[in-house]
């Protein structure tokens, strides 16, 4: 990164900084647009540190493998070839390529791959603007990725109004959450893409007027609108590309917790009827389609990721051979790998001393929050806590028996940490800790 390259980072991140000030449109998510421009500037500097990292310690990686792949294309719309441009950038991965594009197209890494091709498109466009910068990139992934986690915020603080700052600071400022989520990678867009669903299945979906609805805080719903159907298409349209697993264990969470808003009553149970069809028709389909079965997609996964975790740092996993004989036994070892890893007394280095930290500061949050747990829920709260629980632990199943490579587990997980923190956040009576931290001060009668 020399000295041009960081003018021109500063200055695109003060130009985004200043539209956040200025944009009427930041004003519905109810934050004070200095902090949301400070939360955009706190992104970047992670995504630049992130690339760094990538670049001096793993030797550039897929997030650099990304952004040379895309030179291929930029360079087709400054030779004026504008329709191999758009065709490459725009079009349908077909297999094989059209001849017209063929020739580019076998020299392009990830072709075959839709979701890391995303990220190419993405470079070849933003290069246009960025004057061929990787570190400029930062900023336009930064942007798009904060407006998605805006999203997410503004749905989680529908739900949860009183406890705003908690929320906020769950939403931005975890740290692993914060870190991978700003480096451009598949893990910053997917997290992104599940604040539009949220929000707009809360608008589509949900057939009650909100509990504590409030003039001053905006918070009526406007239905079928036409934005809210884009949003709900664009983010799902996304989060498939990107992490389709996501998508999938998104579903029952999600249809389940739209359930319950709009029929409260034994809302646990409606969360055990809905995952148990789901998850028993989706293990159950290698008769008819076995490429979408679930545990033959969990097999070949975990078979994926054994095959290039030779020289990494490995955590044990036990092997799935696609059937629940095998999977059951497997799923406490998965939930103690997304919980607990890397074993604090097997730390070999700073970076998994900071991630046994955050773990440990997960547990504590969880533990705190129990021990302080608020007297009664509503019912959108419970309904709001079902949906953290069983979308966290199914995203932790799934990747602590896939990923046996400790790097990738720490990256994978971020979404599944986030909605276990919302957890505890939903539970806690937060007020009654401040009060036992600094009871009120009665003074004493003078006798």
């Amino acid at each position: 990164m020399d000295f041009v390259e960081v003018v021109q980072v500063l200055l695109y991140a003060a130009l985004f900084a200043v539209l956040i000030l200025k944009l009427k449109f930041f004003r519905s998510f109810f934050v004070d647009r200095r902090l949301i421009a400070i939360v955009f500037l706190l992104r970047v500097l992670a995504g630049v540190i992130y690339a760094l990292a990538y670049k001096f310690y793993y030797g550039g990686g897929d997030t650099f493998e990304y952004f040379d792949s895309s030179r291929l294309i930029t360079q087709l719309f400054f030779d004026h070839d504008y329709k191999s441009f758009l065709k490459l950038t725009f079009g349908i991965n077909t297999r094989p390529p059209d001849t017209d594009i063929r020739q580019y197209a076998f020299n392009l890494s990830y072709w075959n791959d839709m979701s890391a091709y995303f990220l190419i498109r993405f470079h070849a466009v933003a290069s246009i603007f960025s004057f061929g910068s990787y570190y400029v990139h930062v900023v336009f992934f930064n942007w798009l990725t904060t407006l998605g986690l805006l999203y997410l915020f503004r749905f989680l603080y529908e739900q949860l109004m009183a406890k705003k700052p908690l929320v906020f600071g769950v939403v931005f400022f975890v740290p692993s959450v914060l870190f991978w989520s700003s480096g451009i990678h598949k893990d910053g867009l997917s997290l992104a893409a599940l604040g539009p669903i949220l929000f707009a299945a809360s608008r589509l979906f949900i057939f009650r007027k909100p509990a504590a609805q409030s003039t001053e805080a905006g918070l009526a719903q406007k239905g079928w609108s036409v934005s809210n159907i884009i949003l709900f298409i664009l983010g799902s349209w996304l989060l498939t590309i990107e992490r389709n697993y996501w998508m999938m264990l998104l579903v029952p969470s999600l249809v389940s917790w739209i359930w319950t808003v709009n029929n409260p009553r034994f809302s646990w149970l409606k969360f055990l009827i809905v995952h148990a069809i789901y998850f028993g028709v989706a293990c159950n389909l290698n008769g008819i389609f076995p490429q979408w079965d679930f545990l033959n997609l969990i097999a070949q996964k975990q078979s994926e990721f054994m095959s290039i975790s030779e020289g990494a740092v490995t955590v044990p996993v036990k092997n799935v051979d696609a059937t629940f004989s095998s999977l059951l036994p497997a799923i406490p070892l998965a939930l103690y790998n997304c919980l607990f890893q890397p074993d604090v007394l097997q730390i070999s280095n700073l970076r998994q001393f900071m991630v046994a930290l955050e773990n440990v500061a997960v547990l504590f949050s969880i533990i705190i929050s129990l021990i302080f747990m608020q007297k009664g829920f509503s019912s959108r709260q419970r309904s709001l806590l079902w949906f953290c629980f069983t979308f966290s632990i199914s995203m932790f199943t799934v990747i602590g028996i896939t990923v046996p490579i400790l790097g990738a587990l720490v990256r994978y997980k971020i979404a599944g940490e986030l909605f276990l923190l919302m957890m505890a956040v939903i539970l806690v009576d937060h007020l009654r800790i401040f009060v036992k931290m600094m009871p009120p001060f009665v003074p004493q009668e003078k006798s």
